[in-house]
């Protein structure tokens, strides 16, 4: 399933985005860490990812529901409904999502496992003789 896609506006002297193949775990914990900032829906939290990354990483919108679809059904979060005020100032039904206790505690787990990997590639990156 291609979770991200690339940055077609992105300005030429950004590195390449984040390919498909990036762990889906990265995906939920992107999205806990949002949530952790206050409630928001699917699409906003697309959004954000896209925005605070520099174009970097662009999760699809219609790939975002199953992992928040996954996370209420484990309870790391939950899912209600509100109107909302879109720009063009029309009311609309939206699910918002709330983090819960157990997705802060699956936050920390996720994060200690993404700074692991980063550390193991940037070991490999260090004993290599490649040009960088």
């Amino acid at each position: 399933m291609n979770i991200f896609k690339r940055s077609t506006d992105k300005p030429s002297s950004l590195p390449e985005p984040v390919s498909g193949k990036i762990c889906g775990e990265w995906v939920e914990m992107l999205t806990l860490l949002l949530l952790q900032e206050r409630d928001m829906y699917g699409f906003e939290i697309t959004q954000l990812c896209r925005e605070r990354s520099g174009g970097r990483i662009r999760i699809l919108e219609g790939s975002i529901y199953p992992v928040l679809y996954r996370l209420e059904e484990e309870g790391s979060i939950k899912g209600y409904e509100k109107e909302i005020m879109t720009k063009r100032g029309v009311l609309r039904k939206r699910t918002l999502y709330t983090l819960l206790p157990a997705g802060r505690e699956r936050l920390v787990e996720l994060k200690k496992r993404f700074d692991e990997t980063v550390e193991g590639i940037n070991r490999i990156r260090a004993a290599s003789t490649l040009i960088e």
